[in-house]
């Protein structure tokens, strides 16, 4: 916020350089409890060497460079007792690992900025507390309210199984406006029968395997301290973060009662943003404020004069929120734009209309990324609902009708008889494990302090017997997968064909895994990531932009019209041959087609668009001998 003259000399501190500061002195034990009361005193500062998080973060690993001993020590010592809060503040919480930051390096370097977060925290909350004190009618608070009690107890009922597996939540008091004894922890999480289940991504489940197998505890950490790549857990986090108030700033001359001033989410009161007047306008205020009672001095900002500036502040940090959101999405849609990549995503919800999914990482693109047009999937019929016994939750049913080959003859081995509507298996992508053995497993997370221990725990659990072998998948306890089939096709191993086309059927739920293929388009001159191809099994995907615009994507459109007289017949052949494309891209999605699948190509060129490919099918009776461009 500050120009670079200041904050990058004055109000910086340059190792060997005397600064002007405020310090708050701290008696502590090991654990962070206060011995005695601390102290606000404005001091001289000559710094003695400025680190990075990474050479901070070096440090704490005994792999630093160019440190002393004694800033070691230091640095090792302040780190035992951010630890020790971050415990009490947080309980289990303080384990998981979030998927999406805005610091590239944070994975590398979190106990750094943990370390950095724990004294801030605690920095923030001291002043928030003094100045509260001194000038109750004028101090910029940082609040934010608990959400609605209908909402979360919705919620609550919605994800009775999971609520208390989510590892971001533990400690948390989801209602606390009704004086509610309610408290999210795995130690409450009701696990159900021995057939109560969960789904896990399949490639996430076996990298756990993998990292156990390796002995390599900070990935198994990672794998399970990570709700947002768990498809229950992500979206029970998602719709948690939905019912959650903004944080805003409120002069406490503002506020009714405790509970009005308080900060939810970090469970505190009175708490003010402080510790970074370089970059935030409300810290610069706070300081000023501090400076008055620790001269004794009446506060230099009336009561009125602190409610404006908090409305002010917060309307502009809401552009500011909004526009950064939008140059996320802006910067992936760039990223995208350049080269479709294939993502895992979780049905949220299903309607009439679409299908809502939350993509891992990415949970602040705008809905219209995250959405399968069901009108794009070429489905014969209505769609089919019917209600999950287990949550109440809509299941969505889609059948289709499609002529699907294959170039080298692949057909699945069916368990139906050839005249049957086939149901296509959903969780092709997921496996399935008991609950109760992710809540043993995040018990030993949370609770055993030894590496060694924890490993040995975390590999009993996982192998054993009781609750599932840990290679084996339990998809006979999922009802959507019985009686399914794992692929489809026109096609029989006996190489003839018996059907022209192919009826096959497919349900949509809750927490389902979806691959679906983004890319991004251009809506009013701005990239916006969008879903271009759901892949629902080896032999069986749809292209969403061929359905959705095929003249778009298919071919191009024209920008001559038609005359009632041609001179030549060139100029006839330049009029109508665009419009008589168009017209074909339309009729290729309109009008039943064969898909062709695994047909090989070959690249003419590195930097065109043509392929060429050769070869015939007398079983198909289809010959090809063409180029495309």
């Amino acid at each position: 916020m500050l120009p670079e003259p200041l904050s990058t000399n004055l109000c910086s501190l340059i190792p060997g350089q005397p600064r002007p500061v405020i310090s708050i002195f701290f008696t502590c034990d090991k654990e962070g409890k206060p011995l005695e009361k601390h102290e606000i005193k404005k001091t001289v500062i000559r710094s003695r060497q400025k680190l990075t998080y990474r050479e901070a973060q070096d440090v704490l690993l005994n792999i630093g460079r160019n440190v002393s001993d004694s800033i070691c020590k230091q640095i090792k010592n302040l780190f035992i007792i951010a630890k020790s809060r971050r415990i009490r503040r947080l309980g289990g919480a303080m384990y998981h690992v979030p998927i999406e930051t805005d610091d590239d390096d944070f994975m590398e370097t979190k106990e750094a900025h943990f370390l950095v977060e724990e004294f801030m925290i605690l920095a923030n909350h001291t002043i928030g507390t003094y100045l509260f004190r001194k000038f109750k009618n004028c101090v910029p608070l940082r609040i934010q309210q608990p959400p609605e009690p209908e909402c979360v107890q919705q919620w609550l009922k919605s994800n009775e199984f999971i609520a208390d597996l989510i590892l971001k939540l533990q400690e948390v008091h989801p209602l606390p406006t009704i004086e509610s004894e309610r408290k999210l922890s795995v130690n409450n999480a009701r696990t159900g029968r021995y057939n109560r289940v969960l789904m896990f991504q399949q490639h996430v489940w076996k990298s756990l395997l993998h990292a156990i197998g390796e002995k390599d505890l900070p990935t198994v950490m990672r794998i399970l301290g990570c709700d947002e790549i768990h498809p229950f857990a992500c979206l029970g986090l998602q719709e948690w973060y939905e019912y959650q108030e903004n944080a805003e700033y409120k002069c406490s001359g503002d506020i009714q009662s405790k509970k009005d001033g308080s900060h939810f989410s970090l469970g505190m009161f009175p708490y003010i943003h402080f510790t970074s007047p370089i970059r935030r306008y409300v810290d610069i205020i706070s300081h000023r404020l501090l400076h008055c009672a620790l001269d004794e001095k009446k506060p230099c900002y009336s009561h009125e004069e602190i409610s404006e500036m908090c409305h002010h502040i917060n309307e502009v940090t809401r552009r500011a929120k909004a526009y950064q959101k939008k140059c996320r999405a802006l910067n992936w849609g760039y990223k995208l734009r350049k080269e479709s990549t294939v993502f895992h995503g979780f049905v949220k919800t299903v309607s009439e209309k679409e299908v809502t999914v939350v993509i891992p990482g990415h949970r602040n693109l705008p809905k219209e990324s995250c959405t399968l047009q069901l009108n794009c999937l070429g489905s014969i019929k209505m769609p089919v609902f019917k209600e999950d016994k287990n949550d109440g939750r809509q299941i969505l049913e889609l059948q289709w009708k499609k002529r699907l080959y294959s170039h080298n003859g692949f057909a699945p081995i069916t368990r139906q008889g050839e005249d049957k509507i086939y149901r296509v298996y959903p969780h092709i992508r997921a496996f399935v494990q008991q609950q109760n053995k992710l809540k043993q497993l995040q018990q030993v997370v949370i609770d055993e302090k030894n590496s060694q221990g924890k490993l040995r725990r975390l590999e009993k659990i996982l192998f054993n017997g009781d609750l599932g072998h840990a290679e084996i998948n339990l998809e006979e306890y999922m009802p959507a997968c019985f009686r399914t089939e794992t692929d489809v096709s026109s096609e029989v191993r006996k190489g003839t064909i018996t059907l022209q086309s192919c009826d096959y059927s497919m349900t949509f739920n809750h927490g389902q895994v979806l691959a679906l293929q983004m890319s991004a388009e251009s809506v009013k001159g701005v990239l916006i990531p969008q879903i271009e191809m759901f892949d629902m099994t080896k032999n069986v995907r749809y292209c969403l932009l061929h359905v959705k615009d095929p003249i778009k994507y298919l071919e191009k459109y024209s920008t001559d019209s038609t005359k009632d007289y041609y001179h030549k017949p060139v100029d006839y052949i330049r009029t109508w041959k665009p419009l008589v494309e168009m017209e074909a891209a339309t009729n290729a999605i309109n009008i039943g087609t064969a898909t062709i699948n695994d047909v090989p190509v070959k690249f003419l060129s590195q930097r065109k668009e043509n392929f060429h490919f050769e070869g015939h099918s007398w079983i198909r009776e289809i010959s090809r001998s063409t180029k495309f461009q």
